[in-house]
């Protein structure tokens, strides 16, 4: 492939290097920036981060934001979660998961192959027909939007509801 190489800039490794196409790896470290309130950010790398009033250090216990069941599997709401093990992704819903659960629930294993070794998502699949089914969040049933992680599989799904439009 002729042209510039992309540079790829992996934060947390502190690895640069040149490559001669996109990388597809996912990543899933909590984001280094900090929330508006000082605090760290408990969402994942490249994905934007939310406000403040998902900030456990300093957001009131008693609020929405605080109070929702983040993670599927253990029942636990982001007061009670470390967005260290397992950080979260804030929809454009407003409503905050585990990137543990948004993978489970939105399919990314179909879209995206894993590394056995380091559990990375390392390269894209082809996507399955499922795949075109809209995912949608599972506390307001609003399609899932504004998430750069799970965009292959979002997009194809609006993709064939447009063109069934036609």
């Amino acid at each position: 492939m002729q042209g510039k190489p992309y540079l790829v800039l992996v934060q947390h490794e502190k690895i640069t290097e040149e490559v001669e196409t996109p990388t597809s790896e996912i990543a899933a470290f909590r984001c280094e920036r900090k929330l508006p309130c000082g605090h760290r950010c408990p969402s994942v790398c490249g994905e934007d981060c939310p406000g403040s009033e998902f900030c456990r250090e300093c957001a009131r216990v008693d609020t929405p934001a605080m109070t929702q069941v983040v993670d599927m599997l253990e029942f636990t709401t982001l007061k009670d979660h470390d967005p260290s093990i397992d950080p979260i992704i804030v929809l454009g819903c407003g409503h905050a998961y585990t990137l543990t659960t948004l993978d489970g629930l939105l399919g990314l294993e179909s879209a995206c192959a894993k590394d056995e070794k380091s559990g990375r998502w390392v390269a894209p699949l082809p996507l399955e027909s499922d795949c075109s089914k809209l995912k949608l969040c599972p506390d307001c049933r609003a399609p899932v939007s504004g998430v750069s992680r799970y965009n292959r599989v979002t997009n194809k799904a609006k993709a064939r509801r447009w063109c069934r439009s036609f």
